[in-house]
């Protein structure tokens, strides 16, 4: 089953949603775009198509509409760039994610945050049900396409967590997307070495310097020549 990858194919996929529901996963988006510019996943994939990879599976899954959409920028307060490092869950943070995308869909992404992956046992509480499908969903497209092993992570300790998800989620009603997750964890089939990440980790990658002071002294140049035209703009 292929899932989205680029936000076309993700309103495509939403195509019979009311608009509301379209309007909303477009400006998650957005938000998507601003805070993920330049992440990568450790295999070298954009961020932003993990992000929407994870809010497709959500979709096509049977996620409400608040789950899809916090699906869509779940790794916001762990790995999104707020302008500064390591703030996180500050109150700062959150109420820019909750302008963006509603605060019952905020609500999630925090609590998504404040629920570590490891700690699926059995069946969690009610409250953690949405928590426990996003969690699902993430690791099912790091999965697909063998993804998960070009980023050289432990294949052991990704099964294992595999299941561990799998087994809540089937005891939660999840049954479907447990069956997914639980066949694509079971692909063993080795990644070529030279093609494996040297890295287990997401990355961001930076412009190059001379690029950067560039377009600087571009912006500094335009924005000169528009105030030397307003000075010398004609009196009346």
């Amino acid at each position: 089953m292929r899932y989205a990858q680029t936000n076309v194919q993700l309103y495509e996929q939403l195509a019979d949603r009311e608009l509301a529901d379209l309007v909303a996963v477009r400006d998650a988006y957005q938000l998507a775009m601003e805070l993920f510019t330049s992440r990568f996943r450790a295999c070298g994939r954009p961020f932003v198509c993990h992000l929407v990879g994870t809010a497709s599976i959500l979709a096509r899954h049977g996620a409400t509409i608040d789950v899809t959409v916090a699906g869509l920028v779940h790794a916001a307060y762990e790995q999104g760039d707020f302008g500064v490092r390591g703030a996180g869950l500050a109150s700062h943070n959150r109420a820019r994610v909750r302008e963006a995308i509603g605060p019952h869909a905020e609500a999630l992404v925090a609590r998504y945050q404040q629920t570590p992956g490891t700690t699926w046992e059995s069946v969690p509480p009610q409250e953690l049900a949405p928590i426990l499908q996003m969690r699902m969903a993430n690791e099912l497209d790091e999965h697909i396409d063998r993804r998960i092993q070009y980023a050289g992570i432990a294949q052991e300790a990704a099964r294992a967590r595999g299941a561990k998800l799998a087994a809540a989620g089937r005891a939660c009603g999840f049954a479907s997307l447990a069956d997914e997750l639980e066949a694509a964890t079971d692909d063993a089939r080795p990644v070529p070495a030279p093609l494996t990440a040297r890295q287990e980790k997401s990355f961001t990658l930076h412009p190059p310097l001379r690029s950067v002071w560039r377009a600087r002294w571009r912006a500094l140049r335009k924005r000169g020549k528009t105030q030397t035209s307003r000075v010398s703009a004609p009196q009346d």
